[in-house]
């Protein structure tokens, strides 16, 4: 697909596909681009209430729009958007002199949209009602160089909702080292479980259950995210070689409820070819994408229709040392269609 250059002081994100009302919006550039079937691009927006937008991302009714400023919170540059089937009206977010909302996390009859950046509230609508904002009961220390604090929620699919606040400092063994000398985000220095039934009331279930007691100071660096109808927490190695994670068991871990975990027996689905990949959900079932570093640069998409048999698909021959460094690679799926941008986007279309 030949799309436009990056427009000059568009802060904006590697090329993805998107799913319009109407068909598909390619976003990334600073120029939206979009298509009804895949295969035909244009400038002209099939839904004339994008055209004043540079950036889409879109999740089933919910969309989230912007300008230029795309991934600054200082700014009015994003508006949470929600289709009735044939138009996008945006949703009003009150309470925050800049809004900057991420796309809705949606729980039985709660629908909860975060501020994104820096902002630790956000907003909850119940049973489809007005959205109010919420000043989140989580916290941790203030990030300094280097240091990394990480906030991830998801709907649990035993109902309501499920958050896990992480923060990774400096490993107690570096803590004389002078700055330049130690790995500022080595070690566990938090993590905490949230869960709440309707997105206002939080309780805090302390540490998660996939880590051992003696997790805290080790280096182990932990993230969770939705797969296959579950939740699905890492818990990886994180710092230089003589480090040791206590007693946690280093893999994945699967749950329903976010309190309750158990280990993911035997090779993962979600692990092609020593590379994570991200499970996108489409029309065909599932696609799960990563890209290869080492022995050699590729990427990798496999199909599978139930999440158990996965098939590998040919793709496109990208000659990476051609593009040099690019501002990042963008793969996945969406509706009928794989997506690959690498410098360059390609479509595929498959029945």
């Amino acid at each position: 697909v030949d799309l436009d250059p990056y427009v000059s002081g568009f802060a904006g994100a590697p090329l993805t596909v998107q799913r319009d009302i109407d068909g598909y919006v390619i976003s990334g550039n600073g120029v939206l681009t979009y298509s009804q079937d895949g295969r035909t691009w244009t400038t002209d927006p099939l839904s004339p209430e994008l055209a004043e937008y540079q950036a889409f991302t879109s999740s089933g009714e919910w969309a989230v729009a912007g300008t230029g400023e795309w991934q600054q919170r200082q700014t009015d540059s994003r508006v949470l958007l929600r289709s009735d089937g044939a138009q996008w009206h945006e949703v009003d977010l009150p309470g925050a002199e800049s809004s900057w909302p991420e796309l809705p996390i949606v729980s039985g009859t709660s629908t909860l949209v975060r501020q994104g950046g820096t902002g630790q509230n956000f907003w909850v609508s119940t049973a489809d009602g007005p959205f109010e904002m919420y000043e989140a009961p989580w916290d941790w220390p203030q990030t300094t160089d280097g240091e990394v604090s990480g906030l991830t929620i998801l709907a649990a699919p035993d109902g309501g909702f499920v958050a896990l606040t992480t923060y990774n400092g400096v490993h107690p063994d570096d803590s004389d080292l002078a700055d330049g000398e130690r790995d500022p985000s080595s070690a566990l220095i938090s993590a905490e479980i949230w869960t709440s039934p309707d997105g206002i009331v939080w309780t805090n279930n302390g540490a998660p259950g996939f880590l051992a007691a003696d997790a805290i100071s080790r280096s182990i660096y932990v993230t969770i995210r939705p797969h296959l109808g579950e939740l699905l927490a890492s818990a990886t190695y994180n710092g230089a070689e003589r480090r040791d994670t206590g007693n946690t068991v280093l893999g994945d871990y699967t749950s329903t409820n976010g309190l309750h975990w158990a280990p993911v027996p035997g090779p993962d689905a979600t692990r092609v070819a020593e590379s994570e990949c991200w499970i996108h959900t489409m029309n065909m079932g599932y696609i799960c994408a990563s890209i290869r570093i080492e022995p050699e640069t590729m990427f990798e998409l496999q199909l599978s229709k139930d999440g158990e048999t996965w098939v590998d698909i040919n793709m496109p021959e990208v000659d990476f040392e051609s593009y040099g460094f690019v501002g990042g690679a963008a793969y996945g799926g969406v509706g009928d269609i794989l997506f690959l941008n690498y410098g360059d986007t390609w479509i595929g279309l498959f029945e």
